[in-house]
């Protein structure tokens, strides 16, 4: 088990060794939009042996108290609520590290039953994007920053694995010690700043290093166990929610005092240097 001096912050949590027939879904309201619902409902009924939990952000805050304790409530909180996306990732590591089983993004989707494609033993599933050219999502998850890896990025809006398995452990203390030294000119905002601190290129820098280290099974890509990222074509799923964090110059993380100050001067600079280029 990799250590930090945020590791504490986790407790005890024993290595399982069966990935629990639990589905674990979050969303910011309990009142879905109807396509969403949809979505839930033909999950459940496709699936009738595996238990379903459903958590709004009141649900999420709850767990994390209950399960973890203020520390990691405060962490959690720390990171801006303009990011309901980088909530949403730590949640799933959180859920699946306590519990273990299935953490599915609200939009995506199995089409077969889970029981056909799953088996309870494998640990950890991780999988790449049908990213080749002709495929499905071709040229998904290749950014520079993990090109070293063939395939490209880890998908992590699909998290299954039995509960304490040490790539989460790893997971989290990783992104404790990104909020508590996250610095928006330094790590960026909008959806390069999530996808750093709590997203797919911290989630891949972070397990592929350690990944023959501990028990897991790799798969391909997502359709080699029927999954659907998303129930709409695109990037439409964006309508679901209010206000999209892509193009956010907000900070990810709350800033103290003084580094919003500092902040704030390079965000003028920024605008400074626009206006020039303008000109």
């Amino acid at each position: 088990m990799i250590q930090s001096r945020f590791s504490h912050l986790l407790g005890n949590v024993p290595i399982g060794t069966t990935i629990p027939r639990i589905i674990h879904q979050t969303f910011g309201t309990r009142e879905l939009p109807a396509a969403l619902q949809q979505n839930v409902t033909a999950l459940q009924e496709k699936n009738p042996g595996w238990e379903h939990r459903f958590y709004d952000d009141e649900a999420v805050e709850a767990f994390i108290l209950s399960q973890y304790g203020d520390g990691v409530l405060a962490a959690y909180l720390r990171i801006d609520p303009t990011y309901g996306a980088a909530r949403a990732d730590l949640f799933r590591y959180l859920v699946i590290y306590k519990i273990g089983g299935i953490y599915l993004d609200i939009k995506s989707s199995f089409s077969c039953p889970i029981d056909e494609v799953i088996h309870g033993d494998e640990h950890f599933i991780a999988s790449q994007w049908s990213n080749q050219k002709g495929e499905r999502y071709e040229g998904f998850g290749l950014k520079p920053q993990v090109a070293q890896f063939p395939g490209g990025e880890l998908q992590q809006w699909h998290v299954i694995a039995a509960p304490g398995h040490p790539f989460l452990h790893a997971v989290l203390v990783a992104i404790f010690e990104g909020i508590h030294s996250y610095r928006p000119w330094m790590h960026g905002t909008g959806k390069v700043g999530v996808m750093r601190l709590t997203g797919p290129l911290m989630y891949t820098l972070t397990i592929m290093p350690i990944i023959n280290e501990f028990p897991c099974k790799i798969i391909r890509n997502e359709a080699a166990i029927c999954l659907d990222y998303s129930i709409v074509p695109s990037d439409g799923h964006k309508s679901f929610f209010a206000a999209h964090y892509s193009t956010s110059e907000v900070s990810v993380v709350r800033l103290s005092n003084g580094l919003a100050v500092m902040n704030w001067a390079y965000q003028l600079s920024r605008s400074f240097r626009k206006l020039l280029k303008k000109g």
